[in-house]
């Protein structure tokens, strides 16, 4: 079926960020990652690269590496140069050398072994691996996928990105320094899918010799280009086209031994609807929860209850004084009344207690021809309420619009064809004025999805 506005609920607040784990937070693979943190930053370093300030000395003391994190920057050029690494158990190296070499556009090979804990049996193999093209870059990328002397290869590109000039290191002992660069074309390590004029986000490592900067390069967190971007934006837009195909949202509590195929013959049966798409239910909630004092000392007494119901009742499980109980075939009112019978026989009492029922979304498009509008919305109101449902019901249809802007980058977006679906309450007529909250999601300067859905004005004060 065509993809309609979104009419969800908001949301949920995304969760917070993680902490300053390193692992976490430079973003390399965790095997590249531990090796670069335990001096394979001076093993890159030496190699060729015009970005590097100065070739260091591996065996000279009083190394320091700073990281600083969350730093943007645009890619200037990929190299035809990779680092490769990943666990083995082969103790010859050259093995691994002669078969890397054997993928397709490999021109040479710098490799080294780490032993990361003491005494293990399994190496982490590192190499910086040089191509002959940069358009062997994909097909290397792929062949590294299945390469089989390693664990869980993993392959990343080198770069140039420029970068800030001011920066916050911090060391793994969280020593904090400010730090100039005369350079703000530096290396960077990024994902074989990133390419020239990405903006990027990750954790620049600077090494000092003493007081001399000898390696600076950013490790790749997050192609800003590739991630998808979501946008909003609210604002009156006139009703440019109007179809006959109305999109049906809404929930429902619980209803034993229904489903889509159900909902679907029963409303290809109202008269004036011409046309039932498959209804979307994403999952049926059947999970009926009840709070009270004690709940978690009556877990086994309801379990037992259920024991006894099995066709009514499939589980119990409990948690922080609420229990939570898988209805089968029984209705929810019934079901409330039997369980809160159940607790109350075991405490001799009358229990206090609240319910939260079971939720289930749907969503089902319909075609209503004009003429039998009106007869054919009262006759799905009528249905959706005798199954005890809240629905909304929405016309589908397009509003021109050349381009959005994004409220927080203020970049501009051209809209495909000029033409933005949006779905709006009916009773609508060409022409109309609505207040209309757009979607959107950008992706790589180009708008991936983008649709619109009526909002009243408390919707739009609240959604601010």
């Amino acid at each position: 079926m065509d993809t309609p506005a979104e009419y969800p609920p908001k949301p949920a607040p995304a969760p917070p960020k993680p902490g300053p784990s390193m692992a976490m937070r430079v973003g390399a693979g965790l095997i590249i990652l531990l090796m670069l943190l335990s001096g394979a930053a001076v093993f890159l370093a030496s190699q060729s690269s015009p970005t590097n300030p100065d070739t260091p000395n591996p065996e000279a003391p009083n190394l320091k590496t700073y990281i600083a994190q969350d730093v943007k920057g645009k890619i200037t050029l990929i190299l035809p140069s990779a680092i490769v690494g990943g666990n083995t158990t082969t103790t010859d190296k050259s093995v691994i050398d002669e078969a890397l070499g054997k993928l397709p556009g490999v021109k040479s090979i710098e490799s080294r072994y780490t032993e990361l804990a003491a005494g293990s049996s399994t190496l982490t193999y590192l190499a910086n691996v040089q191509l002959s093209s940069i358009e062997d870059k994909d097909s290397f990328a792929e062949a590294m996928s299945t390469f089989t002397l390693l664990e869980s290869p993993e392959v990343y590109f080198q770069a140039s990105v420029s970068i800030p000039n001011k920066l916050v290191g911090v060391t793994q002992s969280n020593e904090s320094k400010d730090i100039t660069l005369t350079q703000t074309t530096i290396q960077a390590i990024v994902s074989p899918q990133t390419q020239k004029d990405h903006d990027v986000s990750g954790a620049v490592s600077v090494t000092y010799q003493g007081e001399t900067l000898v390696s600076v390069y950013l490790l790749e967190n997050q192609n800003l280009s590739l991630t998808p971007s979501p946008i909003s934006l609210t604002g009156e837009y006139v009703v440019s086209s109007l179809s006959d195909k109305y999109s049906i949202a809404g929930t429902w509590s619980y209803l034993p031994s229904f489903d889509a195929q159900k909902m679907k013959t029963d409303i290809e049966s109202i008269s004036g609807i011409i046309f039932v798409d498959e209804p979307i239910i994403p999952f049926v909630d059947n999970m009926l929860s009840l709070s009270f004092s004690d709940a978690n000392a009556y877990l086994e007494d309801v379990n037992a209850f259920i024991q006894l119901n099995p066709d009514q009742f499939l589980s119990v499980s409990g948690f922080n004084n609420t229990l939570n109980v898988e209805l089968g075939n029984i209705s929810l009112a019934q079901a409330k009344i039997d369980i809160q019978s159940a607790i109350e026989s075991v405490a001799a009492t009358n229990v206090e207690m609240v319910f939260q029922d079971p939720l289930t979304q749907f969503l089902v498009d319909v075609n209503i021809p004009i003429a039998k509008e009106t007869q054919a919305q009262a006759a799905l109101m009528e249905y959706f309420d005798s199954l005890d449902a809240n629905v909304d019901i929405y016309q589908n249809g397009q509003i021109d619009l050349s381009t959005i802007t994004d409220p927080d980058t203020n970049v501009v977006y051209d809209v495909p064809n000029g033409l933005v679906p949006v779905v709006v309450k009916p009773g609508h007529v060409v022409g109309d004025s609505v207040l209309i909250q757009i979607s959107a999601i950008a992706q790589n300067g180009i708008l991936s999805y983008i649709n619109g859905v009526e909002m009243t004005p408390v919707d739009a004060d609240s959604s601010a």
